[in-house]
């Protein structure tokens, strides 16, 4: 499996190039914007062209997959074929999380990862694929869900705890890590900071270090 699980947007991106299968105009690309759904519609919009935008800015021609236009996961499997990678951006956890198990994402996603589809996720996209996302109600406003789900995808055994060094969340962070701490299994990334998995391989890269 390969994925590319940052605290903030792409931070490096030459590892994610070097995740995928060819040059970026070359991949069939989709962007999971359902961590967004919490925005009214203007915003939510807006909020999910930013996302497009960098994307096309490092070479891809995005096409936008919105989990709720799904209601089984067969549709959804069979969509999600047609891509080579898959954005999910970052956004309220609990909003992506729920749409995740109504689409039936989550029963679907493990095999499209095995036949070489490639994931990358900031935020709330990257925490999602861990075994957990309790204690992220620390950060994420739970009750913005329409079901608070606690059980992650379970793909990795990490636990990705994002935005260590963001001052604006300094307080329930601290209270986040502590939760953790000494625990096997967690990867705390800072907003400049990513995990790249390729296969057995693990690594945590810094901007500017890679």
């Amino acid at each position: 499996m390969k994925l590319y699980l940052s605290s903030y947007r792409v931070p490096v991106p030459e590892a994610l190039l070097a995740l995928l299968p060819a040059e970026p105009a070359k991949v069939r690309t989709a962007l999971i914007p359902n961590s967004k759904d919490y925005y009214a519609d203007r915003a939510r919009s807006f909020k999910i062209n930013e996302h497009l935008n960098q994307l096309r800015e490092m070479g891809f021609n995005p096409d936008v997959v919105d989990l709720k236009d799904f209601d089984s996961p067969e549709p959804l499997a069979t969509k999600l074929k047609q891509y080579d990678f898959i954005w999910v951006t970052g956004g309220n956890t609990f909003n992506l999380r729920y749409e995740m198990q109504r689409s039936g994402f989550d029963k679907v996603i493990k095999q499209l990862l095995e036949d070489g589809l490639v994931y990358a996720g900031d935020s709330a996209g990257a925490v999602i694929v861990g075994p957990t996302i309790r204690g992220v109600e620390l950060l994420d406003e739970a009750e913005f869900a329409e079901e608070p789900i606690f059980e992650g995808l379970n793909i990795v055994p990490d636990l990705v705890i994002p935005h260590a060094d963001n001052l604006g969340y300094k307080e329930p962070m601290a209270k986040l890590i502590e939760m953790y701490k000494g625990q096997p299994n967690v990867t705390i990334l800072n907003d400049d900071q990513v995990l790249v998995i390729d296969g057995d391989k693990r690594t945590v890269l810094t901007a500017g270090l890679a």
